[in-house]
């Protein structure tokens, strides 16, 4: 279960919406996701090809020329954003199990805080003697 799925169950349970209101949020909300996603994916992208390049130009067995060459490759790597960090963490796979688990013990527990069971009250037995 991804971030944007777990917080649309938890505000469909809760707050009931329209058919069409309920897909056009979740649609919205998983457009939105994949592109900080993607835009994560990128920047991992060029922070791995960057140590890779940095590894080749600290070896000693490099010349300058080939040193010359590899920093021109060196790609500005602009640091992960909160929101970037908080979507990396959301794609390992553990967190998404327990997302799961959560939802499995929070809902219920959020449901019995909204709406709690009526108190059951044991009807007085009065003993004619």
């Amino acid at each position: 279960m991804r971030l944007p799925e777990f917080c649309h169950s938890l505000a469909e349970r809760f707050a009931p919406m329209s058919e069409r209101s309920s897909v056009e949020l979740q649609t919205k909300a998983s457009e939105n996701y994949m592109k900080l996603l993607n835009q994560v994916e990128e920047k991992q992208r060029i922070i791995e090809s960057n140590k890779t390049i940095q590894e080749a130009i600290d070896s000693p067995s490099i010349s300058d020329a080939e040193k010359t060459l590899l920093l021109e490759k060196l790609q500005h790597a602009p640091k992960l954003t909160i929101t970037e960090k908080v979507i990396e963490l959301s794609e390992k796979w553990w967190f998404r199990y327990i997302l799961s688990a959560l939802f499995v013990y929070v809902q219920p527990k959020i449901q019995q805080y909204l709406n709690p069971a009526p108190d059951r009250q044991e009807p007085e037995y009065e003993e004619n003697r």
